[in-house]
């Protein structure tokens, strides 16, 4: 099976992942220098004074999809699912980076959470910078949006593509706002678990797209989804006389020429130029 693959690859991604690492770097140079105290503390006071009971409930059951928890729960599930080489592996495998990065960068950089007596969950253990609900929950859901989008455009399925586009990144966009409507993180948090998430969901598609086995696949350039409709395509096939060799096909044909034009062509084509056309019906007798 041939792959067709463009030749060159846009760097845009690089120039996007550049830029957001320094946003990222300019958020945590905000939270250590002190600058960002006026803008946490602002924006947590407008966000308490719009608490509501039945926002409060609905808030507390949102955050959780982002918990360590949950996205086990999940990551479990899709390794165990037969689709595991193409869709559990790889979303759980982003899901343990996010979660050894943040835990690194929150002992690192020691920020304490805000004041427990607005939490309005359970005490929460561990730092405040970065969020690692916003982390995690941006890493793991848009690895996995990433995949399915790539899987229903490729059966031209674009319903589901385009619902997975929209339901996924407004989940993570939720749970993020949770931790801040929930007073268990300063704003700053979040944006920079944002921020961390999206550089390392950048590096972590290239690196799929780049190392991952091409026949599980699932990309646009290597069409792995034709493996899934043949049995282990990548064997040798196996013929009824072990003596008899197998006939390869040419894998990449040579492109089609227009044939040259001999001089009893270009004879003949003068003389119908040349002809009058005939425009009188023959007269049946």
């Amino acid at each position: 099976m041939e792959y067709y693959k463009h030749e060159t690859e846009s760097n845009a991604k690089y120039a996007v992942l550049i830029v957001l690492a320094g946003l990222f770097v300019f958020d945590l140079w905000s939270v250590i220098s002190g600058l960002s105290r006026g803008f946490d503390v602002g924006l947590m006071e407008f966000v308490y004074g719009v608490r509501d009971e039945f926002l409060n409930v609905i808030m507390g059951f949102i955050t959780r999809a982002g918990d360590t928890i949950t996205i086990t729960i999940i990551c479990v599930v899709l390794v165990v699912l037969p689709t595991r080489v193409r869709f559990g592996i790889p979303a759980a495998g982003a899901a343990v980076v996010a979660g050894l990065v943040q835990y690194a960068l929150r002992h690192l950089i020691d920020r304490a959470r805000p004041d427990e007596a607005m939490w309005l969950i359970l005490p929460e253990d561990g730092f405040s910078f970065p969020s690692g609900h916003a982390n995690a929950s941006f890493v793991f859901y848009l690895f996995l949006m990433v995949l399915l989008r790539r899987f229903f455009i490729i059966n031209k399925s674009y319903g589901a593509a385009n619902l997975v586009s929209v339901a996924l990144p407004l989940l993570v966009a939720v749970v993020g706002v949770s931790r801040l409507y929930l007073g268990v993180h300063y704003a700053t948090d979040v944006i920079g678990g944002w921020l961390l998430g999206a550089v390392l969901l950048i590096a972590l598609v290239a690196l799929y797209d780049n190392f991952y086995p091409p026949r599980n696949r699932i990309s646009f350039d290597a069409p792995s989804w034709e493996y899934a409709r043949r049995r282990r395509p990548w064997r040798k096939p196996q013929v009824s006389n072990p003596s008899e060799e197998l006939i390869e096909f040419p894998k990449h044909r040579g492109k089609w020429k227009r044939p040259g034009t001999t001089a009893k062509r270009r004879a003949l084509e003068e003389d119908a130029n040349s002809e009058p056309p005939n425009s009188t019906p023959p007269i049946r007798r």
